[in-house]
């Protein structure tokens, strides 16, 4: 069962987070990603995160790596699924298929 967050305790720190305090920024962050007391949003999480990782917060530092190590896992993911599907075509992959594989590739 989901603990109701108070909307004051929310404001307080928001309010602290904004003038600079890291541990709130990240309290923040995690609320969004929880859906805490305020929308889901990991875009708005991960904005908390930056603004206390750049103040050389370690926590934040560490949070912010697992998030864009599963970033990249699900993206190597896709390519991997990508390359199977047009070697799966072999010669009859389209030049589409080709072309996607090589953009990926690179950028």
């Amino acid at each position: 069962m989901k603990k109701r967050i108070d909307q004051e305790l929310i404001d307080q720190f928001k309010a602290q987070a904004e003038r600079g305090d890291a541990t709130a920024q990240i309290a923040l962050g995690v609320f969004c990603l929880a859906g805490a007391g305020v929308p889901k949003a990991e875009a708005e999480a991960m904005r908390w995160y930056r603004k206390a990782a750049k103040q050389g917060n370690l926590e934040a530092q560490l949070g912010l790596g697992f998030f864009y190590v599963g970033t990249l896992k699900a993206g190597a993911i896709v390519f991997y699924d990508n390359v199977i599907g047009i070697l799966n075509n072999g010669p009859n992959a389209s030049g589409q298929e080709r072309a996607q594989l090589r953009q990926n590739q690179c950028g």
